[in-house]
C-alpha cells in the first residue's frame, strides 16, 4: 500500500507518545505530536501541566495572567481549572489611573489648563478668597497662580474673581505675568 502524503511505496506508521500504540500517521503531514486517541492526549495535557501548582501559586498571591506566563497556558484555562478545584477569585484591586499612572501623563510638559485641574484634583474647590476674605457661597471662587511656576500646586491662592483679575492685572503691569505655563 503507498502512503498518499510523502509518496513511500508503504503505508506510513507512528508511535502514540503516551501508551505506544502503533497508528497509522505519515510523519510529513503530523504537524505536532501524535496520540491515538483523545485520551492519550488529555493524559499527555495533564502531565504536561501541573494543575495542583497552579492552586500553589494562585494561594502565594499570583494572578491568573502571572500563573499563565509561567506555566505557558492560557490565562482562560487557569480560571476554569481553579474554578474546578473550587477555589474562589479575589476581587479585583481598582487600578490607579490618575497622575503619573495614566498613559497620558505630561508631567511638568502639561498646559495651563491640565495645571489648574490639577490645583482643583489636590486641593478641592476654592469657597473663600484670601485676600478680600469674601465667603459667599453665591460668588465664584478660583485658584490663581502667585509665582508663574503653574507646575507647583501650592503655589497657587484662593481668590473670588475680582480680586483674581486685579491680582493679574497688577502682575501683567509690572511684567512678572506669565502669559503661558510653556515659557516659564
Amino acid at each position: 500500500m503507498k502512503c498518499w502524503n510523502c509518496g513511500t511505496k508503504e503505508k506510513c506508521f507512528v508511535k502514540c507518545e503516551i501508551c505506544g500504540k502503533i497508528i497509522s500517521r505519515c510523519p510529513a503531514k503530523q504537524k505536532s505530536i501524535a496520540f491515538c486517541s483523545n485520551k492519550c492526549r488529555g493524559v499527555f495535557k495533564t502531565q504536561r501541566i501541573n494543575y495542583e501548582g497552579i492552586e500553589i501559586l494562585y494561594k502565594q498571591g499570583m494572578t491568573w495572567q502571572e500563573i499563565a506566563n509561567q506555566t505557558g497556558i492560557s490565562k482562560r484555562a487557569v480560571g476554569r481549572k481553579l474554578k474546578k478545584l473550587g477555589i474562589e477569585s479575589r476581587a479585583r484591586l481598582p487600578r490607579k489611573l490618575g497622575g503619573e499612572y495614566n498613559n497620558n501623563w505630561k508631567g511638568d510638559g502639561a498646559g495651563y489648563h491640565a495645571f489648574h485641574k490639577r490645583v482643583y484634583s489636590i486641593k478641592g474647590k476654592p469657597q473663600e478668597c484670601d485676600i478680600c476674605g469674601r465667603e459667599d457661597p453665591d460668588k465664584k471662587y478660583e485658584w490663581a497662580n502667585l509665582t508663574g511656576k503653574y507646575q507647583d500646586p501650592n503655589d497657587y491662592q484662593r481668590l473670588c474673581c475680582s480680586c483674581h483679575r486685579n491680582y493679574d492685572n497688577e502682575r501683567r503691569s509690572n511684567g512678572t505675568l506669565n502669559e503661558s505655563p510653556r515659557s516659564a
